[in-house]
């Protein structure tokens, strides 16, 4: 078995944490983000301006009521958008709940996304019998010691068989937190 304290580390390793020159690195592109969105509002405001323009010089009132609804509607943008944007997109755009296959550990297979645990857990069953064919009774483990740093909920799928030895298939169902500070849920959805 390969020992797991050598070695560099490793982004798929639940167990690795942010150094100081980590979570410097993550607030100055945190800075940074929020300077963009910040530019963002005000380029909006500029172009909110212009078309404000637009419908005071226009003697067509349909035009000019045109002109005056894209306005608003510019307006209302630069209103919505956020002071920052997320750090992580991922976070945003795929759902929480990951499924995947890592056999011994040495690399990760993503098997999919699901919105839930439940959902995760079945896509997850589903793969594997299509991959093997499964002769014992199959299990999720809470594994609360794995779910650290970027996962806060943590089960791996393991296979009972009839002659009490239990085998584990490499299959890990696991939920993404959309930032490390924040404190970890407990609620079964995402």
């Amino acid at each position: 078995m390969t020992d797991r304290s050598t070695g560099p580390r490793c982004g798929n390793d639940p167990r690795a944490q942010l150094t100081d020159g980590d979570r410097q690195a993550v607030d100055s592109f945190r800075a940074y983000l929020t300077d963009r969105a910040a530019d963002r509002a005000a380029i909006l405001r500029e172009v909110e301006q212009h078309v404000r323009e637009l419908a005071r010089a226009t003697f067509q009132p349909y035009y000019r009521s045109a002109y005056a609804t894209l306005a608003d509607d510019i307006s209302r943008l630069a209103d919505e958008t956020p002071a920052t944007e997320p750090a992580d997109r991922a976070a945003v755009l795929l759902p929480a709940w990951e499924a995947v296959y890592e056999p011994g550990n040495v690399s990760t297979y993503l098997i999919g996304y699901a919105n839930d645990q439940d959902a995760a857990t079945g896509m997850a069953e589903a793969w594997l019998r299509s991959q093997a064919e499964v002769t014992g009774r199959l299990e999720w483990l809470d594994e609360q010691q794995m779910a650290t740093g970027r996962h806060d909920r943590w089960f791996e799928l393991i296979e009972r068989h009839d002659d009490g030895v239990d085998t584990g298939p490499g299959i890990v169902v696991r939920r993404r937190v959309a930032d490390e500070t924040q404190p970890a849920q407990t609620a079964k959805g995402a």
